[in-house]
């Protein structure tokens, strides 16, 4: 009884001191009070709006005070003897936060919204009733529910913050209307609950086969995201923008059917989907934002409408077995010219994006940045001369390349170009290249030549991130002859272990290896031995098959 008593007054006591330094800090707090019901539960009541919300009702860090447990009714009003009723509109934040022994909660018919970390980490937790008077649930409301097998999410819910459900093992979701659960703004994955493996139920029927209703118009951020169930989708003609990854990583996903009313593809919306097959673009569609198709590996063939007016180049990464690209006829800005299997920018003659089976006409001028990053069944693949520029990550992970020529006309390597192109084993740089950017080699692990055709060493951006380190002692540099010594004294390229010269127009590059001499004496042409050909001038040069050469520097 003494204990009891104590612990009572030490909670009146703490009340009161946290009361005093918020009403300093704030002095609209003096229109509200701290109400307790007899189960224990504490309600924050404000006289100013007649509201009431619960609050935090005990504190884990004193050994006195009692944890909420077991069944949890909150109650819809709060009658006091002299304020009136107060309408519990709100759970507050860290209203229950921790309380590992409550199994279930009841909510009333007037909670507006949950708020953030109300029920986080209440692992015992196996229940809840969510009226459909709530409109949001905030961010980590119920984070860490591992006990919570199935949830109820009522028609009027129309946001859920980031990690509402993050780290729950839900089951099961069920709510009453697809019109409401696609207007639902996802604050990110983990506010979704499908994403951590929940299977849907629209009216107690399990949802495989999606029919978006004629009554939506915008299908949200993340609204389908990681529903693995999903096999088929059916979007009617009233939907006008699929939102940013709405169906990533629906993983079963083969067929989705799209009428002529969309003018939008978000962000990663069909990401991840790695059996999709199946898709028909609507005539009507305008944009195709980035990775929006990023790793449909199982994704064959795609048509790009007429009506497309912007492509973003990583729409279609990661698609290893994607080999026909088609863009309609009547496209105002983009191409497949020559049936080359290919998106290219009309006006600019700029290649934007690129599969396994594109064929690069003589017409582009550019291959844009990411235009083939992660192709991966991209195994070799013809550069022409028409070619100026590369852009940045152009061929970044085409893990399967093994053979690609770089035109004469191209002047610098840009940055990740070749990143992560882990079978290439050679490439030869041309003579007019002046700098190679940085990463534009790196986890090439498996290059074994670099045939240098310039005769001064290109400059290179970051010393340390264009090749791998087993790469300067794995690997042999081919240099014009005579300039093994330039090679030797610059920046990154000194880190060869192996430099060999070679008459880089005397035979087939790809032959070098092969048939490659080195210089073994150098003479100028008074015929005085040399130890190099730094200085202007005719040399005359002995190589290993015993042949006689002569080089004008």
């Amino acid at each position: 009884m003494k204990a009891t008593v104590l612990h009572s007054l030490n909670r009146i006591k703490r009340g009161l001191i946290v009361f005093v330094l918020l009403a300093i800090c704030n002095p609209d707090i003096l229109a509200t009070v701290v109400h307790q019901d007899s189960y224990g539960i504490d309600y924050q009541l404000n006289y100013d709006t007649k509201e009431a919300q619960v609050i935090e009702s005990w504190d884990k860090y004193d050994p006195h005070d009692i944890e909420p447990s077991g069944d949890i009714i909150i109650k819809d009003t709060i009658n006091t003897i002299n304020g009136g009723i107060f309408t519990v509109k709100y759970v507050g934040e860290n209203a229950f936060a921790d309380c590992k022994n409550i199994t279930s909660v009841s909510l009333p018919k007037t909670i507006k919204s949950i708020e953030a970390k109300a029920f986080a980490d209440c692992i015992g937790l196996t229940s809840i009733t969510i009226p459909d008077s709530c409109h949001s649930i905030r961010e980590h409301a119920f984070a860490r529910c591992t006990g919570m097998k199935e949830i109820v999410i009522p028609n009027s819910v129309v946001n859920i913050e980031r990690n509402a459900f993050w780290d729950c093992t839900l089951e099961s979701v069920h709510i009453t209307d697809l019109t409401s659960w696609c207007n639902i703004k996802f604050g990110n994955i983990n506010s979704n609950p499908l994403f951590i493996g929940a299977s849907l139920y629209l009216k107690g029927e399990k949802v495989i086969e999606l029919i978006i209703p004629n009554s939506v118009t915008t299908i949200n951020d993340f609204a389908f995201y990681g529903y693995s169930d999903l096999i088929n989708i059916t979007i009617p003609n009233s939907v006008t923008s699929i939102n940013n990854y709405a169906f990533a990583k629906c993983t079963e996903l083969t067929t989705v059917s799209m009428e002529n009313s969309v003018r939008l593809i978000g962000e990663g919306c069909f990401s991840g989907c790695e059996n999709l097959t199946n898709i028909t673009l609507s005539n009507q569609l305008k944009h195709i934002e980035k990775a929006a198709f990023y790793f449909c590996e199982r994704l064959r063939s795609i048509i790009i409408p007429s009506s497309v007016k912007g492509i973003d180049p990583l729409t279609f990464s990661g698609c290893s077995n994607l080999e026909y690209i088609k863009v309609g006829e009547d496209n105002a800005v983009y191409d497949s010219r020559g049936d080359c299997n290919a998106i290219i920018e009309t006006n600019s003659n700029t290649l934007v994006r690129g599969c396994k089976s594109t064929i690069i006409p003589e017409s582009v001028v550019n291959i844009g940045s990411a235009a083939f990053e992660g192709v991966l069944g991209l195994k070799k693949i013809n550069i022409p001369q028409s070619v100026t520029s590369i852009g940045s990550s152009a061929f970044s992970n085409c893990s399967n390349l093994t053979n690609i020529n770089l035109p004469n006309s191209l002047t610098e390597i840009q940055s990740s170009t070749f990143y992560y192109c882990q079978s290439l084993t050679d490439i030869t740089i041309p003579e007019n290249i002046t700098n190679i950017g940085e990463y534009a080699f790196l986890n090439c692990n498996s290059l074994a030549n670099i045939y240098c055709m310039s005769d001064l060493p290109p400059a290179i951006d970051n010393d340390y991130y264009c090749f791998d380190e087993t790469i300067y002692s794995n690997a042999r540099l081919w240099v014009p002859i005579g300039f093994k010594y330039q090679y030797q004294k610059a920046n990154v390229w000194k880190n060869f272990d192996h430099i060999s010269e070679h008459d880089m127009h005397s035979s087939s590059i790809t032959e070098m290896n092969k048939t490659a001499t080195t210089p073994t004496e150098i003479y100028d042409i008074s015929g005085r031995p040399c130890t190099s050909m730094d200085k202007p001038g005719i040399y005359i040069i002995r190589m290993s098959d015993g042949s006689i050469r002569k080089i004008k520097k």
